[in-house]
This record gives C-alpha cells, sequence and structure tokens, in this order.
C-alpha cells in the first residue's frame, strides 16, 4: 500500500513489511472508520495504477461462482452477471482483506498491514467493498452504506478518470463472487448472510436499481 511500510518485489510477487508503531483500528465507532478509507483509497488507487493490466473477468471456483450468479438472479439484476462475466476488464493490485484490524493508526496517518494472505489482481473497488462490507457484519448494511457512500466524490476525486458505471458493475459482480469463494475457504459461509442487503444497498447508492 504505501511504501513506508512495506517492500515490493515485482520479479516474486513477494513484499516485506516494516514494523509500525501505533494502535490497530479495532472496534471503534462507525462514523470514526470514513476518514480513515478516505485516507487510505489515494494511496490504494496508485497502487491499484502501478500493477494495472487488462484479463478477462473469470470465475473458477464452480460453488462460489453459482452462489454469486444465484445471488444476482435473487436481487433481480441477473443481466448484470451475463454483462460483466467472461468481458476484458482492467484489474490491478488489490490488498485483498482491508478492514479495521488490519490498519495501524501511526503519529503519521493509517497505514495497512497483513498484506502477505490475500492479495491478488482484481477489480477497482474491491478494497473498498470489503472494508464496508466487514463493518456491516456489526452495523446494519444500509447504515453502512449510506454512512459511506450517499456523498461518494471521495471515491472519484483521486482518479484520473471518471468511475464509469461498468467499473462499479465489473467490481460489485466480483466482490460478490470472491466473498462466497473466501468464506467457502474459511467455512464461515454464515458471514454472507448481509450480501444480498448490501449489495442492494450499493446498486441504490450508485444508481444501478
Amino acid at each position: 500500500m504505501a511504501t513506508r511500510i512495506w517492500d515490493w518485489d515485482q520479479k516474486n510477487y513477494s513484499c516485506r513489511e516494516n514494523y509500525i508503531r501505533g494502535k490497530r483500528h479495532c472496534r471503534r465507532r462507525l462514523q470514526s472508520s470514513l476518514p480513515v478509507i478516505k485516507s487510505l483509497w489515494p494511496d490504494l488507487w496508485q497502487l491499484f495504477q502501478v500493477h494495472r493490466t487488462r484479463r478477462r473477468l473469470r470465475f473458477y471456483h464452480k460453488q462460489a461462482r453459482r452462489l454469486a450468479q444465484k445471488t444476482w438472479q435473487r436481487l433481480g439484476y441477473p443481466e448484470i452477471w451475463s454483462e460483466v462475466v467472461g468481458q476484458k476488464v482492467v484489474t490491478g493490485l488489490i490488498h485483498g482483506d482491508l478492514k479495521q484490524s488490519n490498519i495501524i493508526l501511526s503519529v503519521s496517518g493509517p497505514v495497512v498491514i497483513d498484506w502477505e494472505e490475500y492479495w491478488q489482481r482484481a477489480p477497482l473497488l474491491i478494497d473498498v467493498f470489503y472494508y464496508l462490507y466487514h463493518l456491516s457484519l456489526r452495523y446494519q448494511p444500509n447504515l453502512v452504506v449510506r454512512t459511506f457512500l450517499n456523498d461518494w466524490n471521495w471515491l472519484r476525486a483521486p482518479l484520473a478518470t471518471e468511475l464509469d458505471e461498468f467499473t462499479v458493475k465489473v467490481s460489485l459482480v466480483y466482490f460478490s463472487y470472491w466473498l462466497y469463494w473466501r468464506f467457502l475457504k474459511e467455512d464461515q459461509l454464515a458471514n454472507t448472510a448481509n450480501l444480498e442487503i448490501f449489495l442492494a444497498e450499493m446498486m441504490r447508492v450508485f444508481n444501478l436499481d
């Protein structure tokens, strides 16, 4: 994420984290989490840009793919799935596990730790979506989405181009698949209980409903 906390080996795709003094951003109030992700987002965007590429969006885990597709069907948006799956999309490097416990509040600002487990090349908004979804396991999903995204100019501000509708759709569809894959792997499928409500709120706030 930030060069001050890790070294990146492009050839071997490995990283080394430095020790950071500070407190973990854990179990804090919902409102206090908003300035943290706003502060991190420009750096996350820059990292995504450095390692960006175009590739076809394919989902290889059959059960996760089936669960995600059925979720979009139940939500009443089956066309979004067919619109993006198999298409060439922009992906870049993401953390993959961005949540409060993986953020250190240091004297110089928030920094992200624990990059080694879930980093990947993925669509742009996955880290932001997972940060919000993880909060929705503790708060009502509609409250989380409204608090963070009723005004989402902070998402657009650092981008070199406009945050277009297709990018949001790709991120939402991949996020649903990836969340099922992750929680199936961890035997925590119950953690997807709020997913449909969360996705419906995201569709609303981005004017995709």
